[in-house]
């Protein structure tokens, strides 16, 4: 985060809610979202609109609860990219 061209860190809890992405914003900016499993290094991409629809649209990615789908572990490394345009 900048302030007048100067980095600056949030403190506290205000660190924990600030700039969070989430499904629907980071739809909105045109990104997308890879999940890495820090298992077994199965990658998938997420899908967005599917978890705006199911109600997850506003929680924050780093909250979101995945699974591997493969070996079944629960941390993941999340990769966030703009979606290349055709």
């Amino acid at each position: 985060m900048f302030q007048d061209g100067i980095p600056w860190v949030l403190e506290g809890e205000a660190a924990l809610m600030a700039d969070q992405p989430t499904p629907r914003t980071t739809l909105t900016a045109h990104h997308h979202v890879t999940a890495w499993c820090l298992n077994c290094g199965h990658a998938l991409e997420i899908d967005l609109p599917e978890l705006i629809t199911a109600g997850h649209g506003d929680t924050p990615l780093l909250e979101l609860s995945l699974r591997c789908a493969r070996c079944g572990e629960r941390r993941f490394q999340l990769t966030v990219a703009r979606a290349e345009r055709l």
